[in-house]
């Protein structure tokens, strides 16, 4: 006869067990997305760009912990509603000041690639950018920050372009657009008197892309920006010599 005493042998011992094992996945999984999260940090150069990323471990973690649970339903529905508000919603554009020009291919050809008179000796920093490029969208409030923080009337001005409207422009500089695993977009080029002086992401010389986590710290020793722009020019003068 199974009494009181021998079900809780039975069961008891086996639930707790089973409570505790759950706990453990659950903490350890808990414990690798923190650790995941401080790792990516260490290539994420603003603060929205943390927290987005925070948002989407947390996501994960909830999502992970339905499935652990078996509750197939309501994880899909978790799932689908994720989908639906990425595309709903998509990503938060910034809508603060800025100094950059925004450049049509007009524009571009007039002043960066075949300046006149003055604008000769004006440097430029151009982002070029895509909408749909989740990146282009984070790092858009600390490009709007340095335009606004190194900015010279005269010197040294800074601008923008959208690759979707100007693709020609990515091939001439050949910036990937493409949508799989870029690791070109953003792209920010410093040109001085129409030719290229510098840029982030580098290529190397054999046309591969060396990964930039573009905080401000490497946006600023890349193109000089503490600096003033005659003697940046001496600068990388110097370093060709």
């Amino acid at each position: 006869m199974l009494t009181s005493e021998s079900a809780e042998d039975m069961f008891g011992a086996g639930s707790g067990s089973m409570t505790e094992d759950w706990l453990s996945n659950e903490q350890e999984f808990l414990v690798l997305t923190v650790f995941t999260i401080f790792v990516k940090a260490r290539k994420i150069a603003t603060i929205q760009q943390l927290l987005d990323k925070a948002i989407l471990f947390g996501k994960l973690f909830i999502f992970a912990v339905m499935l652990k649970m078996m509750l197939w339903t309501l994880a899909a529905a978790y799932a689908a509603a994720l989908a639906v508000a990425f595309v709903v919603l998509g990503s938060v554009k910034y809508t603060g000041d800025d100094a950059l020009e925004l450049f049509t291919a007009d524009s571009f050809d007039r002043l960066v690639r075949r300046p006149e008179g003055a604008d000769k000796k004006v440097l430029w920093l151009v982002w070029f950018h895509a909408d749909w490029c989740g990146k282009s969208t984070a790092l858009e409030p600390l490009f709007a920050k340095l335009s606004l923080k190194f900015s010279s009337d005269d010197r040294r001005k800074w601008g923008k372009v959208d690759l979707e409207q100007d693709p020609t422009l990515a091939a001439e500089f050949s910036i990937s657009t493409s949508e799989w695993q870029n690791t070109q977009l953003p792209t920010v080029i410093a040109f001085y008197g129409g030719v290229e002086q510098a840029r982030l992401p580098v290529l190397s010389r054999e046309g591969k892309v060396v990964a930039s986590n573009f905080s401000e710290q490497e946006m600023v020793k890349a193109f000089d920006l503490d600096l003033d722009t005659a003697a940046a020019r001496k600068k990388r003068r110097g370093k060709a010599d």
